[in-house]
């Protein structure tokens, strides 16, 4: 079978089993010794129990995978060098305090949709005290604020003073 090079010279091959989902891939350089293990191409993540071995799991054109590249959103942007993950979410609109979430869960950010000199605190709580998430934010109409993922443990509240309207991005666990 003949051997393909990659940017690094290295020699490839794919051997195709029974289906396109479970193609083995197997990299040599070229004195033919083995580069890293072999690996399996699936089109979704392999369940395992305990006793069976772990194969590296690679995309079609033999590029290896992570666990998150299997999750639902997941998207490369070709070229760029970066992966990007999008995070359903829930949403609510408010223009008061709010006890927006109750409950364990994940706040991702808000929106401000207008303001006339509001300002905005949002508790890890469902009412306006307990554990500070942000203090005092005075937001810029038309803003977006986003943050990583921020574990709560007991809800989300904002906390508003002044004229503000915003919708505020979250999911429950």
């Amino acid at each position: 079978m003949p051997m393909n090079k990659d940017t690094n010279q290295r020699e490839y091959d794919k051997f195709s089993g029974t289906t396109p989902e479970n193609t083995a891939i197997r990299v040599v350089n070229s004195d033919g010794s083995a580069v890293g293990g072999g690996g399996i191409y699936n089109l979704t993540l392999p369940t395992y129990t305990t006793g069976n071995g772990v194969v590296a799991q690679y995309d079609i054109n033999g590029s290896a995978r992570v666990v998150e590249q299997y999750a639902a959103g997941y998207e490369v942007n070709t070229g760029t060098g970066y992966a990007r993950m999008r995070q359903p979410c829930t949403y609510t609109n408010l223009i008061a305090d709010t006890a927006v979430l109750s409950g364990t869960g994940f706040f991702y950010g808000f929106i401000c949709n207008s303001t006339s000199a509001g300002t905005v605190r949002f508790w890890d709580n469902t009412a306006g005290s307990g554990t500070v998430i942000t203090n005092v934010i005075t937001p810029a109409a038309g803003s977006v604020y986003v943050f990583p993922a921020i574990a709560i443990g007991t809800g989300i509240h904002a906390d508003i003073t002044g004229t503000i309207d915003l919708t505020v991005l979250y999911a429950a666990t």
